[in-house]
């Protein structure tokens, strides 16, 4: 069996194998390589640069011719460099193939730079022709449009002579709607000033009638029903309910007044036999307390109720000595003759509001349509006239 080894000479690692490894020399034969002659240079050339495509085969051949005398130069130096200094300078095959390769490697990135340059002023070329075909169109249709220019200019002029006058006319308007705007601001300030004005009234009022709901709310039917079992009732107990039935307007019984002072057949209103039949339900009687009709309480009833409301019998404390359930039907009953005055001193305020509002309601109306002149005019005044044609 034989071994070879190749190694170049080039370096100092041909050298340091040799001390490390003297077999290498002792047990070897070494077979110098010597230089190439002419004819494999030829080859060698011909075969790498087979696939680089060059126009012309003076041209391959020229290549070819080159690469050789570079290498065959520097083989020439290498060897005057060993007679004077006594120096190898090793010029391989190898080093032969690294010249084609570059060679190569060279012409492939000066081809495609070249290419690249070329596509870029191609690309810069053709924008150049349709821009000098775009520019001749354009000119082309700027000599048409002359007279439309000309025509589009004497219709501006005549649209600026509207647009002034509808201005002047919109500045009348625009007057008109800022005193309009002015008169609503007022007349808006002055509604809000009566409905405020009226509900701090309905405020005094609903504070008690809430109170009183509250206490009613309290209220079982057990308290109504030993209102109703009481055979003979406390005169605190008859005034409540005796107010209770002036405001659900049931007529009292006429009785023969038993004051020793009173005169011969004069008779007293008795209302309690009422009172039992209101509240033969206790359930229904307490309903008809919290949905009572305060809206619209009669001034008769009233009339009637004023009277108990002065005494100093007919007040929660005075009654709360007697009975929880009459307590609650005072506070109720206080509460509603206490809504209906505030009712009353606020209907004229009422009254005076919904004229108010009716007014504004009106001036919003002739400012609503005085600000739609305003836009219509606005939108004739934005409109523009038709674009003049394109300058080159």
């Amino acid at each position: 069996m034989h071994v070879v080894l190749a190694m170049s000479p080039v370096g100092d690692a041909f050298r340091q194998r040799l001390r490390m490894f003297p077999s290498l020399v002792n047990c070897c034969t070494i077979d110098w390589f010597s230089e190439w002659p002419l004819e494999a240079l030829n080859s060698v050339a011909n075969t790498f640069l087979g696939d680089v495509e060059l126009e012309t085969e003076d041209l391959v051949r020229g290549v070819v011719d080159s690469c050789v005398f570079i290498h065959q130069s520097v083989e020439r130096k290498s060897r005057e460099f060993f007679d004077v200094l006594r120096r190898f300078n090793y010029v391989t095959p190898t080093s032969y193939l690294e010249l084609l390769q570059t060679f190569i490697r060279l012409l492939r990135e000066k081809r495609d730079e070249i290419e690249t340059t070329r596509s870029r002023l191609q690309i810069g070329l053709d924008k150049l022709n349709t821009t000098a075909s775009q520019v001749a169109v354009m000119e082309t249709e700027l000599t048409d449009l002359q007279p439309v220019l000309a025509k589009t200019s004497v219709e501006v002029d005549e649209m600026i002579i509207v647009i002034t006058a509808d201005t002047e006319a919109a500045d009348i308007t625009k007057v008109k709607v800022t005193a309009q705007e002015k008169e609503a601001t007022v007349q808006a300030a002055e509604s809000k000033a009566i409905a405020d004005d009226a509900q701090a009234d309905l405020d005094k009022a609903l504070p008690a009638l809430e109170s009183a709901l509250n206490s009613l709310k309290l209220l079982t039917r057990n308290d109504v029903v030993e209102v109703k079992a009481l055979k003979n009732p406390p005169a605190g107990v008859r005034l409540v309910m005796e107010v209770a039935c002036i405001f659900f307007q049931h007529a009292p019984k006429m009785m023969n007044d038993p004051s020793p002072t009173a005169k011969p057949g004069a008779k007293v209103a008795d209302y309690w036999d009422a009172s039992t039949k209101m509240l033969n339900d206790p359930t229904a009687f307490l309903d008809s307390l919290l949905n009572y009709d305060k809206e619209n309480i009669s001034e008769a009833v009233i009339k009637k109720a004023a009277p108990y409301m002065s005494r100093e019998d007919f007040t929660p404390e005075a009654i709360a000595r007697v009975s929880k359930a009459c307590t609650s039907i005072c506070m109720w009953a206080t509460a509603m003759y206490t809504y209906y005055e505030v009712s009353v001193s606020v209907e004229p305020k009422r009254k005076k509001l919904e004229a108010a509002q009716a007014s504004l309601e009106i001036t919003m109306g002739e400012l609503g349509e005085a600000g739609g002149e305003v836009q219509i005019q606005h939108s004739t005044h934005v409109e523009s006239p038709p674009p003049p044609p394109r300058s080159v």
